[in-house]
């Protein structure tokens, strides 16, 4: 038996078999169904859609700069509109963040 958070989101922990299926609690099922109605399976999935998103960015600029800390490329972004290129160049070679 596995516990598993609803929609991942939800707050409703229901208990998962393979072999003999879903087993609710006594509130389970009414809490599981409000949170459908209230639009949460709807935000579940836009959370989840973001999240996905998220990690293809990051995958894409794993693939680009190589194995970098995330602030690196972040303020790199950022500073490249604002620093000289001389500046840039030495932040590059060193990884500094400043």
């Amino acid at each position: 038996m596995n516990r598993v958070n609803f929609a991942r989101h939800s707050g409703v922990v229901l208990d998962v078999c393979k072999a003999h299926g879903t087993w609710f609690d006594v509130t389970e099922l009414q809490r599981m169904i409000a949170f459908i109605q209230g639009g949460g399976l709807d935000s579940a999935r836009n959370k989840d859609r973001e999240r996905l998103a998220e990690e293809r960015r990051r995958l894409e600029m794993l693939q680009t700069y190589g194995e970098r800390p995330d602030h690196t490329r972040v303020s790199m972004a950022r500073d490249t509109a604002n620093s000289s290129s001389i500046e840039l160049i030495v932040r590059r070679l060193f990884e500094l963040d400043v």
